[in-house]
């Protein structure tokens, strides 16, 4: 029997038949015989996948006409379309090419909310699965918020043994069992569990001889079904085996468990019904992080105070310029943003620069983690990318879960392909692959890097995908505030909740007004950017957050400049700015302060090291003057000097001036220095500073 099914469209001005009949009266006899002509024409042997395809895509001009409520509704039950169709891959990449085409959204999205809503059905799957047996008496770690607990677990957990029970059966088994408990969970492809060391929660990934001893606590027996003494089958208790477990850990069943981004201790600020909600205790669906133990904040203060609240953090900072300020504040704001997925963006690096030691970088980001409860998982500096390499203490410090990573007092040049591989794929899961353990997928949108230097060499890339904070050191005597804690840091700890309540309030008011932005541009970052730069200048009245951003994104990713930068911080520690100085007189200050000199590979060699500096300083300079590194200039001078070793006539020698600020370069009030003008006396002139080819 042919069979045509009628669809009234998505757009129509109402949803039944009925209705649509009472809304159009008269009209509705031209409508519907529109509708018959337009009908689809069963075959009788479709697939329900081919038959929910082919009946979107009749729909597909109607839908992109919708907007508001009525679009939300067309892509939710698209998605779940899609959802359903996993096992039919064909099928289920036609429903994510018609969604694409549809509402204009990108793959990878649409492919993260197929997941999503894939989870969903399993665990729904999951909560009917034992409903109807007797067992109740389990105990639960904790079932995570938002999700309904499995009221009855099964009696058993029957281990595979053919042709009885197969992987699958013992799957259904065992992830529900295990969902139950709400100690184990999914990071990417990867089951943990939650262990409590110490008063500190980690995300544990189970290794197939841990997963068999788990198993045996799960509460249900383990058994094996074989043929009973009688003809008939019997279960008989069972251990499971190490190839069962690594077999049963890739099952597709463990997406019953939810999914990780993180494992955190302090709360985490979501969004529901579009306004800001602080998430205390569990899971929560929406960021996918786990809140262990529970927490509690205090009554958010009003904006005015918040940021009176957060400038008491920074006025013991000497910024380089108000924008850096800027920049220190959207790094505290980011954390709280992208933590519980209020801002699903690309989220740069925070490189923290300094002029000396101690003048407050690791400091800024240690008042960080002590505003929201964390520990800083450091990064140091290791030579090489295999084992033991820095490539692999960043897969260590991704894997312990804390979402503040940190690149501490980083020399010379950044060289790392995992950096680059995880700040280049951004918008989706990273594998990260550890000695001995499965590889783990992690999401980049939940980490905040940072990186902390007074000379660091970065790729132009690395610097595209960096924000710059510069710091000074406070003058020797400076009288810094003093708390009845202690320090700035001890003062924090002791009142965690009351900046974290200040952050809070500052990112409420912003997601409450709309989550409104400027409209700078930033790379691959544009969205953050403008995001936080609406943040600092209509909340912070701070200048906007990539003012100066270009003239640093240059400086650190060339090797010369970079080294300039050093080479005048250290001219400026011995107190001899504003006097003229020669390549060779340049060669021993870098030597005396442990400086690298770029091109120099044999370190002592008096004139080679002088021919460095000559062609490190010819790059920088380029045809210029005068060049600025930081904050200082350099200016560039030519001089004719006299031979002294009696052959006669003269040649050309460059000196150079480095002088603080404004007051840099030639100028009516500074003139450039008289080719008699005498050297420091401080420095002993060598043969090798009256080489010709300096530059």
């Amino acid at each position: 029997m042919k069979l045509n099914l009628v669809l009234i469209p998505v757009n129509s001005p109402e949803k039944g038949v009925d209705d649509v009949r009472a809304k159009l009266g008269s009209e509705f006899p031209a409508f519907f015989e529109n509708l018959s002509r337009t009908s689809h024409s069963m075959a009788g042997d479709e697939s329900k996948g081919s038959l929910a395809i082919e009946l979107a895509k009749k729909q597909s001009g109607a839908m992109k006409e919708l907007t508001g409520e009525s679009r939300a509704k067309a892509e939710k039950n698209l998605i779940n379309m899609a959802a359903m169709l996993q096992k039919e891959p064909l099928r289920q990449g036609e429903a994510l090419d018609l969604i694409q085409d549809c509402l204009g959204h990108k793959l990878t999205a649409i492919k993260k909310a197929v997941r999503i809503a894939r989870a969903k059905v399993l665990d729904e799957m999951s909560q009917k699965t034992f409903s109807g047996n007797s067992r109740t008496g389990q105990p639960r770690v904790g079932v995570p918020s938002g999700k309904s607990p499995i009221p009855k677990l099964p009696d058993v957990i029957r281990l595979p043994n053919e042709p009885f029970t197969k992987f699958a059966d013992t799957a259904k088994d065992l992830f529900p069992t295990m969902v139950s408990h709400g100690n184990y969970y999914r990071q990417g492809p990867c089951v943990c569990i939650v262990q409590n060391l110490n008063s500190t929660y980690e995300l544990h990934p189970i290794e197939p001889d841990e997963f068999r001893s788990l198993a045996e606590k799960l509460g249900p027996k383990l058994v094996r079904e074989n043929w009973g003494p009688t003809g008939g089958t019997q279960q008989l208790p069972a251990n499971m085996k190490n190839d069962e477990a690594k077999v049963l850990l890739k099952a597709p069943e463990k997406e019953m468990l939810s999914n990780v981004r993180g494992l955190v201790s302090f709360p985490v600020l979501t969004v529901k019904d579009n306004k800001a909600h602080p998430h205390l205790e569990g899971y929560d669906t929406h960021s996918e992080i786990l809140v262990k133990p529970r927490q509690d904040l205090p009554t958010l203060p009003s904006v005015a105070d918040a940021v009176n609240t957060l400038n008491e953090l920074f006025k013991d900072f000497s910024f380089q310029a108000p924008s850096d300020k800027s920049r220190a504040v959207a790094m505290f704001l980011t954390m709280a943003l992208t933590t519980g997925r209020v801002m699903q963006t690309e989220v740069p690096m925070f490189f923290i620069e300094a002029d000396k030691s101690q003048a407050g970088k690791g400091y800024l980001v240690d008042i960080l983690a002590a505003i929201f409860n964390l520990e800083i998982s450091y990064v140091p500096k290791h030579e090489g990318r295999g084992v033991g390499g820095q490539d692999e203490s960043f897969y260590t410090a991704l894997g312990r879960g804390n979402p503040l990573v940190m690149f501490d007092n980083w020399r010379g040049k950044l060289d790392s392909a995992a950096l680059e591989s995880f700040m280049t794929a951004r918008s989706g899961m990273v594998p990260i692959r550890l000695p001995y353990q499965e590889p783990r997928g992690v999401d980049p949108r939940y980490y905040t890097l940072a990186l902390t230097s007074n000379g660091c060499e970065l790729t132009p890339d690395q610097a595209n995908r960096t924000i710059f904070i510069r710091l000074r050191k406070q003058p020797d005597g400076y009288p810094f505030q003093e708390y009845s804690e202690g320090s700035l840091l001890e003062h924090v700890r002791a009142n965690s909740k009351k900046y974290l309540a200040a952050i809070y309030a500052i990112a409420s008011e912003w997601i409450n007004a709309g989550c409104p932005t400027t409209t700078v541009s930033y790379n691959s970052y544009t969205i953050w950017a403008r995001n936080l730069d609406w943040i600092v200048q209509n909340i912070f009245k701070l200048p906007p957050v990539l003012e100066k951003m270009e003239e640093e994104k240059k400086r650190v990713s060339s090797p010369a400049m970079t080294f300039l930068r050093q080479l005048a911080i250290a001219v400026a520690a011995r107190n001899i700015l504003k006097l003229p100085l020669k390549a060779g007189q340049l060669a021993e200050i870098a030597f005396d302060a442990g400086l690298a000199i770029p091109g120099l590979r044999m370190v002592g060699d008096d004139e080679a090291a002088t021919k460095a500096i000559g062609m490190t300083m010819a790059r920088a300079f380029g045809d210029d003057a005068s060049i600025t590194a930081d904050v200082y200039k350099v200016s560039r001078f030519e001089r004719s000097v006299e031979r002294k070793d009696g052959k006669g006539g003269s040649f050309k020698s460059k000196v150079y001036v480095f002088e603080l600020g404004s007051a840099a370069g030639p100028s009516p009030a500074n003139p450039a220095p008289e080719p008699g003008t005498p050297l420091p006396s401080t420095l002993v002139s060598s043969s090798s500073d009256e080489i010709e080819s300096t530059d």
